[in-house]
């Protein structure tokens, strides 16, 4: 099952970085008609105005779109700076905030002090924002700089930041030497992280448009923000994620095991985090439960070493001792994509947002 969220991009999926109601009202539909089932804002990458970013959302909730947000604008960063800026930028709207964890990595205070302020925001916005975090502690970025030799986007530039290095080729090169940096790249037929020599031939060969990873994200972040519970017993982050996991850190199931292993979470809370809650957030309302009648995708763990061992699609197997074996999949899109994929010949089942936890009583 493969769902879509339209990333926006100025100049390129969106008109501009300023574009007017009717410009996003049309981005907004042009997407649902396409297939995907909302939009992606990448603020730590392509921001908007926090303005513009509100607007946005209100287009997205109008229309049913899921809408998913990157935290960043031009007036903060991706970071606890960000984070600051949901409350006004949602409104009365609604929201997913995607992987939390990423804006506790000590870049604005300590990163303590960065979680319980996170909790406290996301406790203010209870029914109104999906959320998760991911576990692995290497991120996902890139290192494209400019003509000028500057590294373009936030993140890449924060990490550069967090160990001294300068936000610029030489810095990104420097760190890159240093095994600080490295740079995903298909190895053997395997998305790989490459290190070293090998890595900085890649990244010059590329003209610093290449994928990057550095082990930027705390581990006592993302237990502090998986853990956090309001008074009534809920989580107050939603779901662990994987925050992609085309490369070699989908680790959701290990970690979250070893938190049962540890005993910060039940092994109810965490089927809570990985299917129920996950389900729910997307109207998915024949999973994450495994009852009669539901849909029949079930993944087995073996409880001593924490890892998945088979992993059942509407009943098909499609992973068996860590190997694939299904073919094929199947498009999760909104009715107004109908056409589209009846006249495309993939697969594809319609799903309804009014159902999900997103829009619950919207």
């Amino acid at each position: 099952n493969v769902a879509g969220q339209f990333a926006l991009i100025p100049g390129l999926t969106i008109p501009s970085d300023q574009p007017s109601k009717g410009e996003i009202a049309s981005t907004v539909s042009d997407a649902l008609r396409q297939g995907c089932i909302g939009l992606k804002m990448l603020g730590g990458y392509h921001p908007f105005s926090p303005e513009t970013t509100s607007q946005i959302v209100r287009e997205a909730n109008a229309q049913g779109a899921y809408i998913a947000f990157h935290i960043g604008s031009k007036d903060s960063g991706s970071h606890l700076g960000g984070l600051r800026e949901v409350p006004g930028i949602v409104e009365k709207g609604r929201m997913h905030v995607c992987h939390v964890n990423s804006y506790c990595r000590g870049v604005v205070k300590d990163p303590v002090d960065e979680c319980q302020e996170a909790i406290n925001i996301m406790k203010t916005l209870k029914g109104q924002i999906n959320t998760e975090v991911y576990h692995a502690v290497a991120n996902g970025t890139n290192g494209a700089c400019d003509k000028s030799g500057n590294v373009i986007a936030n993140v890449p530039r924060n990490c550069l930041a967090a160990r001294g290095y300068e936000p610029t080729i030489d810095g990104m090169r420097e760190a890159i030497k240093d095994g600080y940096a490295s740079v995903i790249a298909v190895k053997s037929g395997a998305i790989s992280y490459v290190d070293g020599k090998e890595a900085l031939e890649i990244y010059n060969k590329s003209k610093t448009m290449v994928g990057m990873s550095f082990p930027v994200n705390l581990p006592a972040s993302a237990y502090h923000l998986t853990t956090a519970k309001y008074e009534s017993g809920d989580f107050v982050v939603d779901a662990v994620s994987t925050d992609g996991g085309s490369h070699p850190r989908n680790v959701a199931i290990q970690s979250t095991m070893a938190l049962v292993k540890f005993g910060a979470l039940s092994p109810s809370d965490m089927a809570n985090k990985l299917s129920w809650t996950p389900s729910r957030m997307l109207g998915l309302l024949g999973k994450g439960h495994f009852s009669e009648g539901a849909d029949a995708d079930i993944t087995i763990i073996d409880p001593n070493s924490g890892k998945p061992t088979m992993s059942f699609v509407d009943g098909l197997p499609i992973m068996i001792d860590g190997k694939v074996v299904g073919k094929g999949g199947k498009m999760l899109v909104t009715a107004a994509a109908e056409k589209t994929m009846s006249d495309s010949g993939v697969p594809f089942e319609i799903i309804d947002l009014s159902m999900s936890k997103l829009y619950k009583g919207f």
